[in-house]
């Protein structure tokens, strides 16, 4: 491909969306498993201990569900916002363009320039072996 005709902005939606889509499913599979141990607590701790007293579990199985649930429901909002934002050139904080217009000042000091800083840090390395030999 050549460098005149590429254009990098729709990969990198592309990549996001994907990295998101990832996060979303994480987020997911954490809220079922926080669910599966809610009824594991709730309903089988009881049985297998044998104890006469079970609401004490089914209290703490309860509070578990309800974390599981809303770790689904965050995942699933924080997915919507992100997908949202990158289809409308946007960051998902603040509404700042992500594309056109976008200023390092809001970034701290080489933040996301890892390139820069690996090259910046072989020219380094580079010049001092150079001078000592």
């Amino acid at each position: 491909m050549t460098a005149e005709g590429f254009d990098p902005t729709p990969e990198a939606e592309r990549r996001t969306l994907l990295a998101s889509e990832r996060t979303m499913l994480a987020w997911l599979r954490t809220g079922l498993t926080v669910i599966a141990v809610a009824l594991a607590v709730g309903r089988i701790i009881p049985e297998v201990d044998g104890t006469k007293t079970a609401w004490p579990y089914a209290v703490i199985g309860v509070a578990y569900s309800f974390l599981g649930i809303a770790m689904v429901g965050y995942g699933l909002y924080r997915a919507k916002r992100i997908d949202d934002a990158v289809r409308a050139g946007t960051w998902e904080g603040d509404g700042r363009e992500l594309h056109e217009g976008h200023d390092r000042r809001h970034h701290p000091a080489g933040a996301g320039d890892r390139r820069a800083d690996h090259r910046r840090d072989l020219a380094v390395r580079l010049r001092c072996a150079r001078s000592s030999s």
